[in-house]
């Protein structure tokens, strides 16, 4: 049976954000891989949305009570989608990698990564004080 203190909504979700953070972090690796590749189209993850449906606190996924490893939580939710870059432009030798979007890209994702991961340690950080003062 999982520990009900390490078990909470929050590094849940802040769990399902970092593997889909991560996910991004790969594909854009990938894409800026390809850059000089012909015909490479770039790809995009997107995990916001269903990260959204899960997180609103109406949602009835948020008040299930998981009491089984098996059972289905916040963390099972569907994996991050990679896709194809909509609204491509593509060059010459069908490539449609932007360096410069690229480059934004990982800067963003590398901070969103940053501050979950401090929410992360902060949240852990709490349990560990709470278990400390018993």
């Amino acid at each position: 049976m999982p520990d009900p203190i390490l078990n909470s909504r929050t590094l849940d979700v802040l769990q399902v954000a970092m593997r889909g953070l991560s996910l991004r972090q790969q594909v854009i690796g990938q894409n800026m891989a390809n850059v000089d590749t012909p015909g490479y189209k770039a790809a995009t993850v997107s995990f916001e949305d269903e990260l959204k449906r899960v997180a609103d606190p109406s949602s009835a996924e948020l008040r299930l009570v998981s009491t089984h490893d098996a059972h289905l939580g916040l963390a099972a939710l569907d994996d991050p989608q990679v896709a194809q870059r909509p609204n491509l432009t593509l060059r010459n030798d069908g490539n449609s990698v932007d360096v410069d979007k690229e480059m934004v890209e990982l800067a963003e994702t590398s901070l969103r990564f940053q501050s979950l991961a401090q929410l992360a340690s902060k949240q852990l950080a709490t349990l560990r004080a709470a278990i400390a003062e018993r």
